[in-house]
């Protein structure tokens, strides 16, 4: 029950406790007042009668005489009646209602039928006329309430109507009373409310509903109390504001933090990849250069040309050891760094010698294949190895999301020229992308595939080499419906260098002395055959120890080294010839059939030419005409 409704209530009862008191001792006292008032006049009346009475009481006409009295006394208010008896109780004259014979004084009957009857002894007027003084009679007088009992009624009624007065003054001050201490405490609570919930802002009590008493005082100061606390709270809330970006920066440090943990461990992977593949490289290459080499020499004999079957066969395992030249070609490229180097190429070149890489995979995963391509696609200025690793990265994911998906499906490679761009199109009908992941799928680290499986790194570098190329890559997919992937790329006319016929043609004189240095037997033997092939003089060394020998005792036109050799490689074995033998520098080609980047780079940074194993015989001549074209260009002093 509110406090409200307790006040008022307990008001009211005390005020109907009250008027109750009120009205039962003033019924009670009317009463009593009454009913003695009405006691003394019926005796008053009575002795009155009973002296009138005496002075007749031996008259022989006394009932003519008492009776007018006794009817006068009648008249009186509140008389019932009146009687005069004798000694012996024998009434003498009577007037009024009958009375019983057995009449006694005091009060009889109930309610408004009360009546009190009152006595009083007859004496004779002149003393001594009778024995002793006593009585000769007796007069009654009987008197009835009725008539001064309505007139208490009328006064309790007008105490009651006086009561009831007071009892509604006293619940409508009761009420005022309830209202007046109970809506600054309805205010307080509501605002308590407010701060319970939080809501301290809108926990003020407005001046106007704040009292001028004491009541009004508590408010004044929990209004200061929560000034202070909205104070306390708004430093607590910017406390927690600093502690959330101290925390969000935490998270985030600790994001990048992991971050750069697997870009280092991925960094890592790749670099002992990288290693792994270089040597693998090296082994694989090194024989590839004698099966290719041998292969052009015996294809250029005279004696094969009677047989065509064997010139058959000899081209077929030219053809295959280039092939695996090519695919140690393209293997190697995702193992390092490699430098930007755009030249003019055809893109639907390019996609068809990165489709043959993953030919083989897609046939065994019951995947087809289906190419349309631009026959009148423009060339364009690229980086050749970047944008194929941008295309095996989407052939391989599409691979991998149609075979997990429905262990087959279809990809589809599409290009053509709009507007200055070249448009390319990889489409799978693989499970798709949800629309939640789409943002953030060029994201670095962001992958969809289990532990293990994916570093979320293919899409990010494809997205930065896209952008370094001046183009967009983005993606068009729904849950269900396979993924488009849209590659475009702005075309760059070609910027052309001076080429070797440009230069004009440059022939290898006969008797050219070449020196070999390389620890594989096989490369000294192919590299002899070939070297005599051109009419040179062929010379060899097993290593940077044995070149070195050569190197002080003779003169060559031309020093072919390879880069990995034990002992003494041929990069120690070049700078010893900087040191020692600067004439020959110009004569310096370098070899290697590794992908690292230490034998890679460092033939650039000595700005000398490196020959690729496996090499061709073209190749091995094209490299004499250059450094030929380099002697006559540096002249006779070079």
């Amino acid at each position: 029950m509110k406090f409200r409704t307790k006040l008022t209530l307990g008001i009211a009862a005390l005020l109907f406790g009250t008027a109750g008191a009120f009205l039962v001792l003033s019924l009670s006292l009317t009463n009593t007042l009454a009913t003695e008032k009405l006691e003394e006049k019926a005796l008053s009346l009575a002795q009155n009668l009973a002296a009138n009475s005496g002075k007749d009481v031996y008259n022989d006409d006394l009932y003519k005489q008492l009776t007018p009295l006794l009817n006068a006394l009648l008249t009186t208010s509140d008389v019932v009646s009146a009687s005069v008896r004798d000694a012996t109780g024998r009434t003498l004259a009577s007037a009024g209602a009958d009375i019983p014979g057995a009449i006694r004084a005091g009060w009889s009957g109930s309610g408004r039928k009360r009546t009190f009857a009152a006595t009083a002894q007859v004496h004779p007027p002149v003393p001594g006329l009778t024995p002793k003084g006593k009585a000769i009679g007796s007069v009654w007088t009987v008197l009835s309430f009725e008539s001064l009992g309505s007139r208490i009624r009328l006064l309790l009624l007008q105490s009651l109507a006086f009561a009831a007065l007071i009892i509604v003054a006293g619940l409508v001050f009761a009420v005022s009373l309830s209202n007046h201490l109970t809506r600054p405490m309805w205010r307080i609570l509501e605002a308590d409310k407010a701060v319970l919930r939080g809501d301290i802002e809108n926990s003020n009590i407005p001046e106007a509903d704040i009292p001028a008493d004491d009541l009004g005082r508590i408010m004044r100061s929990r209004a200061a109390m929560l000034s202070a606390l909205r104070r306390a709270e708004a430093e607590q809330k910017s406390l927690v504001e600093q502690e959330s970006n101290r925390v969000a920066e935490l998270e985030k440090a600790y994001l990048e933090l992991q971050g750069l943990r697997e870009q280092l461990t991925q960094a890592e992977k790749l670099s002992v990849l990288g290693q792994v593949l270089a040597g693998v490289a090296h082994e694989i290459n090194n024989p590839l250069t004698g099966i290719m080499g041998f292969s052009e020499l015996l294809l250029k004999d005279n004696f094969i040309k009677e047989y065509p079957q064997i010139r058959e066969d000899l081209a077929s395992i030219l053809h295959e050891a280039i092939r695996c030249q090519k695919v140690v070609k393209g293997l190697t490229i995702f193992s390092r760094a490699h430098k930007p180097e755009k030249t003019y190429i055809s893109v639907n070149e390019l996609i068809e010698q990165s489709i043959k890489l993953e030919a083989s995979l897609l046939r065994t995963r019951n995947i087809s294949l289906f190419l349309e391509l631009d026959p009148g696609l423009p060339g364009t200025m690229a980086d050749y190895h970047q944008l194929q690793q941008v295309f095996m990265n989407l052939f391989i994911n599409a691979q991998q999301a149609m075979t997990e998906y429905k262990g087959s499906g279809r990809l589809t490679v599409r290009t053509r020229f709009e507007g200055r761009r070249i448009r390319a199109e990889v489409e799978d009908d693989g499970p798709g992308i949800p629309p939640e992941n789409l943002p953030r799928l060029f994201e670095p680290f962001f992958t969809t595939k289990a532990p293990g499986k994916g570093t979320g790194l293919g899409l990010s570098l494809s997205y930065g080499i896209v952008s370094e190329h001046g183009g967009s890559i983005r993606v068009e997919s729904s849950p269900g419906k396979g993924a488009l992937f849209v590659v475009e790329i702005p075309v760059v006319e070609e910027i052309r260098t001076p080429s070797s016929e440009d230069q004009g043609f440059v022939p290898v004189p006969a008797g050219m002395r070449v020196l070999v240095v390389d620890d594989e037997v096989l490369i000294r033997n192919v590299f002899v055959r070939m070297l005599r092939s051109m009419d040179c003089v062929p010379d060899t060394a097993v290593n940077g120890a044995e070149g070195i020998a050569k190197l002080k005792e003779n003169v060559y036109d031309a020093v072919f080294c390879d880069m990995r050799m034990p002992e003494m490689g041929g990069r120690e074995l070049y700078q010893w010839v900087c040191a020692n033998k600067p004439e020959f520098v110009s004569k310096w080609v370098f070899m290697t059939g590794s992908a690292g980047s230490e034998s890679l780079d460092f033939p650039v940074e000595s700005e000398r030419p490196c020959l690729n194993k496996p090499f061709s015989l073209e190749a091995v001549y094209q490299s004499l005409q250059e450094l030929q074209r380099n002697r006559r260009a540096a002249g006779p002093s070079g």
